[in-house]
């Protein structure tokens, strides 16, 4: 049994005898067991999941001598420190059994690994903004569905450019459409996500100047009517500089002016939007005179001057359905409606020499000569 014991001994010699005691001589110490221990590593993880078992278990009074794994997905193993693989996704209860020939022990760990589903992620973005006019900054926005932690973003932002940050920002130099996608990879799975027509870049109009007067010629003093005619671009057009040719100016948008001397003036019209600008320039546009060099007949068509450079001016032309102009060979070299009282006919690139005016009523047809210098 158990105990501490005290040994005596008695001897003799059959006249005397001796004895020798020694106290607590003996001890009988109980056979201790094994005390089984693991340790696992992960205990969470996404499927497939390798977990790598440690014997932790003491010894007894007997070295072990055996190992028994049973790890909850129906696999055992009699290794010491064996490495499993889970392939569902679950919880598992893990036990190991150590012997050592006499005594046995189980350790068992409820529950003690998780195995989590493999969720693929979901690829999605967004950018700000996805429209305006070049060049155009957008700055973009991961906004993916994720299972396992993402690793990598590839994006393609449609016009050869791309980036591997996770929320970038991007210049588009050129107009144009443009087709974004974005790749992402957590290690197991990858998602891609493309947004089609998803930039649209447009290019700045810039304005285009533009301007009529009226009358386009007269005697002095002579007031004339300038109407804006420009076509604005991306912005509204902000600002108007005139130059009236004579030394005058103005900053109106539609300007009334007065030409006090004889001659024959250049106009020109800048414009500004706030961002560009243009100019419209009409040479030789306004001709006054002196009023002298007319001609006419009985409250018939004026014609001035005359002799003329480039063109000259019919007035009076109330009742006029058609002006003709030939040379002295008979050629029409032009055919106008009169629009106004006054107007300008130009004949610049014929040769000098005698026209004939040919003026045309629903009544009766009448001409006047004039001298081209």
């Amino acid at each position: 049994e158990v105990g501490t014991y005290t040994v005596s001994l008695t001897v003799s010699d059959g006249t005397l005898e001796d004895t020798e005691v020694k106290v607590n001589y003996i001890t009988v110490n109980p056979i201790v067991g094994p005390v089984a221990g693991f340790s696992g590593s992960p205990t969470v993880g996404i499927e497939p999941v390798n977990v790598y078992f440690t014997d932790e278990s003491t010894q007894g009074s007997y070295p072990l001598t055996s190992w028994f794994w049973d790890f909850g997905d129906g696999n055992t193993s009699t290794e010491q420190n064996p490495e499993h693989e889970y392939t569902n996704a679950g919880v598992y209860t893990v036990s190991l059994t150590v012997s050592d020939g006499s005594l046995e022990d189980t350790e068992t760990k409820t529950d003690y690994i998780t195995v989590n589903p493999a969720i693929a992620p979901d690829a999605d973005f967004s950018g700000t903004p996805t429209s305006g006019y070049a060049p155009l900054t957008v700055n973009f926005t991961d906004e993916s569905s994720v299972g396992l932690p993402i690793v990598s973003w590839d994006w393609d932002f449609g016009d050869g450019s791309g980036s591997t940050e996770q929320n970038p920002e991007h210049v588009y130099e050129n107009a144009g459409t443009y087709d974004v996608s974005l790749t992402i990879f957590d290690g197991m799975f990858t998602d891609t996500e493309t947004k089609t027509a998803y930039i649209t870049v447009d290019s700045l109009t810039e304005p285009v100047a533009g301007f009529s007067a009226d009358p386009l010629g007269g005697t002095a003093p002579l007031e004339i009517n300038f109407n804006d005619e420009s076509v604005q671009g991306t912005y509204p057009i902000t600002g108007w500089s005139w130059d009236f040719g004579d030394g005058n100016t103005s900053t109106e948008q539609n300007p009334v002016h007065t030409y006090e001397t004889t001659g024959v003036y250049t106009v020109s019209l800048t414009i500004d939007d706030g961002t560009f600008t243009d100019t419209e320039t009409k040479i030789d546009y306004i001709d006054v005179i002196t009023g002298l060099d007319k001609f006419s007949a009985n409250g018939k068509p004026v014609v001035y001057p005359n002799p003329f450079d480039k063109g000259f001016f019919v007035s009076n032309t109330g009742g006029i359905t058609k002006i003709k102009i030939f040379d002295l060979q008979g050629t029409i070299i032009k055919t106008v409606v009169p629009t106004g009282k006054e107007m300008k006919i130009d004949i610049g690139t014929s040769s000098a020499g005698i026209y004939f005016i040919e003026f045309h009523t629903v009544k009766e047809v009448f001409g006047y000569k004039v001298l081209k210098k």
